[in-house]
């Protein structure tokens, strides 16, 4: 019985999983402005709104730090994630699991349902199609080909 990594040419597996340190980069500054966001930031629209934007873009990046794959499906998925978690938060799935007194996975996980959360997520996803388009220094080289003649 051939095993499914045994169809895989020789080397595909390991290009899948290296690290990439652009996106490494990225998950950090995002990372670095959603902290200043939780901190200092107090209003109804910058962090809510862009925080949960940027909640998308920064679990996609952390995933593409060493997930080499199609933009596309990944970003997907990651929409479908946060669409889930929010779906979720409407049960107040962290009280259900026992965790409302852990601060911590309270902030975490998120413990408010709220219908524009929704429009965030998809305008993260949107934001990380923009970012993976061949004009973005963000894209991977020698992925999209060059609409330009020379």
């Amino acid at each position: 019985m051939i095993s499914v990594i045994g169809r895989v040419k020789e080397g595909a597996w390991r290009r899948a999983w290296e690290l990439n340190p652009r996106y490494l980069v990225l998950s950090a500054l995002i990372f670095g402005v959603e902290l200043v966001l939780a901190l200092y930031v107090r209003d109804r629209l910058i962090r809510p709104f862009v925080g949960d934007v940027l909640a998308i873009v920064l679990i996609y990046s952390i995933l593409r730090i060493f997930w080499n794959t199609r933009p596309q499906p990944l970003a997907l998925g990651v929409l479908v994630l946060g669409c889930t978690v929010e779906v979720l938060q409407y049960f107040d799935y962290v009280a259900l699991l026992g965790l409302q007194d852990n601060r911590v996975l309270s902030i975490l996980l998120g413990r408010t349902f709220a219908w524009l959360d929704f429009l965030a997520y998809f305008a993260g996803f949107l934001l990380i199609l923009a970012l993976e388009s061949s004009k973005s220094p963000w894209s991977a080289p020698g992925r999209h080909k060059s609409t330009t003649t020379g």
